[in-house]
C-alpha cells in the first residue's frame, strides 16, 4: 500500500536537499616530522616519522644522503596509521663526524609535505 501522507515525502526531500547542500569538507592541513636517532655500535639508524591526516592511504619516502651522494632509499606505500619507523644500517665507509641528510616525504589524497634533517654520525 503506497505512502499517502504528502508531508513525509516533503520531510524526506528537505533531508535529502540539505545533506546535498551541505559544503565538503575542506581537506585537513598535512604535516610531517621527521626524528633521528643513530645507534653508533651497530651502525643503525633508526627515523620515527609521523604525519596527518592520518586516514589517508600514504606513501612515506626516506632519502639518506651524504657527501653529495645518495646512501639509501626506502618507501612504504599504503601506510594509513600516521606513523613509521625507518630501520637502516649505514656503510661502515662513513667516517665519525660525518654530517648525513635525511628527506623524509609524505604523499596522500590529502597533498604531499617534505622535511630535510641533517644527522652528525658520532661515536
Amino acid at each position: 500500500m503506497a505512502d499517502t501522507d504528502p508531508m513525509r515525502g516533503r520531510i524526506a526531500l528537505a533531508v535529502v536537499t540539505c545533506v546535498l547542500a551541505a559544503p565538503a569538507a575542506a581537506p585537513a592541513a598535512m604535516s610531517v616530522t621527521a626524528a633521528p636517532e643513530w645507534f653508533p655500535q651497530s651502525r643503525t639508524l633508526f627515523v620515527s616519522t609521523a604525519w596527518t591526516p592520518r586516514n589517508e592511504r600514504t606513501t612515506v619516502t626516506l632519502v639518506v644522503r651524504a657527501g653529495g651522494g645518495r646512501i639509501k632509499t626506502i618507501r612504504a606505500t599504503g601506510w594509513v596509521i600516521g606513523r613509521k619507523t625507518f630501520s637502516l644500517r649505514l656503510p661502515a665507509s662513513l667516517a665519525d663526524g660525518k654530517q648525513v641528510s635525511l628527506a623524509v616525504r609524505v604523499a596522500s589524497d590529502a597533498g604531499t609535505r617534505s622535511v630535510i634533517k641533517t644527522l652528525t654520525l658520532t661515536k
